[in-house]
C-alpha cells in the first residue's frame, strides 16, 4: 500500500437547523472537508457550502468561509488538489465544485442521477459546469492506491464515505452525512432529512461492523463536538 502523509480537516463555515419539524431546530452545524495528502496529489473531501440559493439562506442563515480561505489554513491552493471527492451532492458538500474544471471528482452514478431529478439538489450549476469532469461508479472504488470510496446510502440515494489507513493515526473512516452526531452510533435513523431513514439504518449497521473489524476511528463530518476534539489545518493527522 502506498503510504498516505497526512489528513488535514479544513473548515467551510456553518449553517443554522431550521425549525421544520426537526428535533435540532435552532442548532449550528459545522460544515467541514478533509485534505488528504497523497504521493500522487492532493485529495480533497468536499468543497464547502454553495451560494445563490435565497430559499436556502433564508431557511439555514449559511456564514460560509470561502473555499480559498478555507483551503489557506493548510497551505495549499485550489490548483494544488488534483482529486475530489463528495461524499453526497446536497449544496452544503459540493458548494465549490465549479472551482475545478478538469479536475476528477468522485460521486456514486445514482447520486449524480439524484441531482438531476430531485428537488433536494436546487443548484444544477454545482455538477453540470465547463469542464466538469465527475468519476462515476456504482459501489466501492479506490480513489488513489490506500484510499477507497465505500457507499453509505441513506441519507441520500447514492451517500458514499471515505476509508483510508494512516501511517501512525492508523484506519479512518470519514463518514460524511451518514451521521450528524455521535449520539447516532448503534441507533436506528430518526432524521426528516434522510432520503431514507430503514436504508440509512441498515447501512449503519454494516458500517459499524466494517469499523470495528477494522478497528478504525470514525469522524463524523458535521457533530460540532465531536469536531472539537479533532485536530484542524493547519494542524494534522500522520
Amino acid at each position: 500500500m502506498v503510504p498516505l502523509d497526512g489528513i488535514r480537516r479544513v473548515q467551510f463555515g456553518h449553517f443554522t437547523i431550521p425549525d421544520d419539524g426537526d428535533q435540532r431546530a435552532g442548532e449550528k452545524v459545522m460544515v467541514c472537508g478533509y485534505l488528504i495528502d497523497h504521493p500522487d496529489g492532493l485529495v480533497l473531501l468536499d468543497t464547502g457550502i454553495a451560494e445563490g440559493h435565497d430559499e436556502v439562506d433564508e431557511l439555514y442563515h449559511p456564514v460560509r468561509r470561502p473555499l480559498d480561505e478555507a483551503l489557506d489554513t493548510a497551505g495549499v491552493t485550489t490548483g494544488d488538489i488534483r482529486i475530489v471527492v463528495n461524499c453526497h451532492l446536497h449544496l452544503d458538500h459540493c458548494g465549490g465544485n465549479p472551482r475545478f474544471p478538469d479536475t476528477p471528482i468522485f460521486a456514486q452514478q445514482v447520486e449524480f442521477d439524484a441531482a438531476h431529478r430531485e428537488e433536494d439538489y436546487p443548484i444544477v450549476g454545482l455538477y453540470d459546469f465547463p469542464e466538469a469532469r465527475y468519476e462515476l461508479h456504482g459501489g466501492e472504488a479506490d480513489v488513489a492506491t490506500g484510499i477507497r470510496v465505500v457507499p453509505t446510502p441513506g441519507h441520500t440515494p447514492g451517500h458514499q464515505s471515505l476509508f483510508l489507513r494512516l501511517p501512525q493515526t492508523g484506519p479512518v473512516l470519514l463518514s460524511g452525512d451518514l451521521y450528524h452526531h455521535t449520539k447516532e452510533l448503534n441507533r436506528p435513523a430518526a432524521f426528516v432529512n434522510h432520503a431514507s431513514n430503514s436504508l440509512t439504518t441498515r447501512t449503519r449497521a454494516a458500517i459499524e461492523a466494517f469499523v470495528r473489524a477494522e478497528q478504525a476511528q470514525l469522524w463524523i463530518q458535521h457533530d460540532a463536538a465531536h469536531g472539537a476534539t479533532l485536530k484542524k489545518a493547519p494542524d494534522y493527522y500522520e
